[in-house]
């Protein structure tokens, strides 16, 4: 095989961000581990050592963290232990683009991905200009036409589903009438004409564009019947795998790319959609009302949220495909059965589309409303309604989650 040389201009620019974003604001706070690793840095920019070296000492460091990452909940993890991840993931990237790996550029945009999955903000936000840099680079030695895809495709039967209690639908209407009917009511509503300028709703129909645009990336994969399930896991692809072995062709089990900011990730795609207006609306002061959160949900055909509830506002735009949504009001709390315990206490033990009535019978006295959300339409969810989501064909959604 052929020794890949990469190209100066893509290690002098990763470097270059390196100096600029990294290198100055490290102090001698930071642990042992990191004040290791920088001195094996400046011995290999002296040739006091070689790639490789670099390369496994930050590999050693990387291998420590994830282990320290892994246990408990993430929300607990020190920033700290997140600095150290990005940091030695950035080390080992410099180390990987200086040796004579063939796939020098993909496995450093393996490791960039991680670092921006598991790495501070801080960290994260460096190694997002480094993947943009690398994933430029891989896309142009690939060439612009990746291996022909089958189009996202539409069951026949989508349309003939049959729904109870359809939930109300507005075309488009003003904030402010959103605002007083809807946002300060808690009501929930299905919108149209809000996002027919999307470009992502004629551009995300075809998958070689989004294999184009970011099968490179290294993205988290729900693998089983859901979240709550006992055969759920969970699994680290690339998307461009992820398409060949999940939407086009038909899996024993069902993959899901649920609920990642994969536009911070990929930032082409997010130039595809826009934010609504909606989203300017809060309850909060303007400055502790934060950022919007954006999260993709990519699948095929059969994925499936769980009965639910998210703690913010809500907005699910669909782009491409149908899925059929089941909501219940937060007054039907007491009838929906959580699971017990922390982790999954905003999620129901019910099945929504078989119900065992014998074992949750209470359930029978709940209030649902039903919908079908197409592509170009918007589901308004507010905080705390719980809501049960099956993909009727293969899937990508946007949702929009803020307070």
């Amino acid at each position: 095989m052929a020794v890949q040389v990469v190209n100066e201009t893509v290690v002098k620019e990763v470097e270059s961000f390196w100096e600029s974003d990294i290198s100055r604001f490290l102090t001698e706070k930071h642990g042992s581990e990191i004040k290791w690793l920088l001195k094996i840095l400046e011995r290999f920019k002296k040739s006091e050592c070689n790639s490789d070296y670099l390369i496994f000492e930050a590999k050693v460091v990387i291998d420590r963290t994830w282990e320290k990452l892994n246990v408990g909940k993430w929300k607990d993890v020190p920033e700290e232990l997140k600095q150290v991840y990005g940091i030695a993931s950035f080390i080992q990237i410099i180390g990987l683009l200086h040796s004579n790996m063939a796939d020098a550029v993909e496995k450093s945009l393996e490791v960039t991905d991680l670092g921006i999955l598991l790495g501070s903000p801080f960290r994260s936000l460096s190694l997002t200009r480094v993947a943009d840099v690398l994933s430029k680079h891989v896309k142009e030695s690939a060439g612009e036409n990746p291996n022909p895809t089958k189009k996202s495709g539409t069951s026949s039967n989508v349309f003939d589903v049959h729904l109870q209690n359809e939930l109300e639908t507005l075309p488009c209407p003003s904030v402010e009438y959103f605002r007083k009917n809807h946002f300060t009511q808690n009501r929930p509503v299905k919108l149209t004409g809000c996002i027919d300028h999307w470009p992502a709703l004629n551009l995300w129909k075809d998958l070689d564009y989004i294999v184009k645009k970011a099968g490179c990336r290294t993205v988290p994969i729900e693998i089983g019947k859901h979240y709550a399930d006992e055969s759920y896991s969970q699994k680290l692809m690339k998307i461009s795998d992820f398409v060949k072995d999940f939407i086009r062709e038909d899996a024993e089990k069902v993959g899901y790319l649920a609920q990642h900011q994969l536009f911070d990730q990929v930032p082409e795609l997010r130039r595809d959609i826009l934010e609504p207006d909606y989203c300017a609306l809060t309850e909060k002061s303007e400055h502790s009302a934060g950022e919007t959160e954006i999260n993709a949900w990519f699948g095929p055909k059969g994925t499936v949220s769980p009965l639910h509830f998210d703690p913010k506002h809500n907005l699910l735009c669909q782009v491409v495909g149908t899925k059929k949504i089941v909501l219940h009001p937060q007054s039907d709390s007491e009838y929906l059965y959580p699971h017990e315990g922390t982790l999954l206490f905003n999620t129901s033990q019910v099945d929504v589309e078989n119900p065992d009535y014998d074992k949750f019978p209470e359930y029978k006295r709940t209030v649902q409303k039903q919908c079908l959300l197409r592509p170009g339409e918007m589901l308004y969810i507010p905080p705390r309604y719980w809501h049960h989501v099956r993909s009727l064909e293969n899937s990508f959604s946007v949702s929009f989650w803020w307070e």
